[in-house]
């Protein structure tokens, strides 16, 4: 089974850079690309981030034509799932949208209302099983005085969100008990306080039970001024991530990302990936 997570990048409008060079970087013009990276590996399940209105029709349209009928979006906002209908029967979902404002922290941890969560427990059709997932989008500035996007108590909000996110998915576990997948943009490292907290409470990232993985960060430039290739740097520097609760039910075969050129151009984020077995 193969889980996907992938922020594409909310972008539905080509920018003037992009349109003085004679490129586009709206959503009609990446939302092929961003497909064809999809399919390349065959997804079961997508968990997304960053996502418009309009992207989310258009890739169900591109998707309809390429694999009819195979695929079924949930809504989730900017956070939706998609997954695959003949291979599973969804059981439960639901979403969430962070709050602006968070308990005891002065500031707006929520900008346009971009961050949320959207889950579902799927059985699967061919062996009754059941897995538990969840699409993530965490906020995004830092509390590193020294960056030029510090914002006090960045570090709290994630933590605090990511909080929200592993309490929803533990009831989950516990209710189906089947193992639970949180996959998405945490805008942070693993060192960084969110993950670690995640690590407290018994979540790992699966780069750290797969038998095989990709060694880069995932990350790259690609925004309103341009875009470039770059693999240089290290997981440690990664801030999408696939966690799981409890490892015992599941063998992680390979963590990957999608990185060949084309898709340099359809966001800032490289699709990851895991091939996934249930036990």
């Amino acid at each position: 089974m193969i889980i996907l997570s992938n922020n594409q990048w909310k972008c539905d409008y080509n920018h003037p850079a992009w349109k003085s060079r004679g490129m586009d970087c709206s959503a009609e013009a990446r939302v092929h690309g961003l497909i064809k990276a999809y399919l390349s590996v065959s997804p079961d399940i997508m968990c997304l981030q960053e996502v418009s209105d309009r992207m989310s029709r258009l890739m169900m349209e591109s998707l309809n034509i390429q694999q009819t009928g195979i695929y079924t979006l949930l809504y989730g906002k900017d956070t939706p799932i998609i997954y695959r209908s003949d291979k599973f029967d969804l059981i439960e979902s639901g979403f969430y949208l962070f709050p602006e404002t968070i308990p005891g922290l002065d500031g707006s941890f929520n900008n346009d209302n971009t961050k949320s969560y959207a889950y579902a427990v799927l059985k699967s059709k061919e062996n009754q099983k059941m897995i538990g997932v969840m699409s993530v989008h965490l906020w995004w500035m830092s509390s590193n005085h020294s960056c030029s996007y510090y914002q006090q108590y960045s570090d709290e909000a994630r933590v605090w969100q990511l909080n929200k996110a592993m309490d929803e998915m533990e009831k989950l576990e516990l209710k189906y008990d089947c193992p639970c997948f949180i996959s998405g943009d945490l805008n942070a490292s693993i060192s960084e306080p969110c993950c670690i907290r995640a690590a407290e409470r018994g979540w790992q990232d699966i780069y750290y039970l797969a038998e095989k993985r990709d060694e880069t960060s995932g990350y790259h430039t690609c925004g309103p001024n341009g875009f470039a290739h770059d693999e240089s740097q290290r997981f440690a520097d990664a801030i999408d991530h696939i966690l799981v609760h409890h490892n015992e039910k599941i063998i992680i075969k390979h963590l990957s990302r999608i990185n060949p050129v084309y898709v340099d151009s359809l966001s800032d984020h490289y699709p990851v990936y895991g091939n996934i077995i249930l036990q």
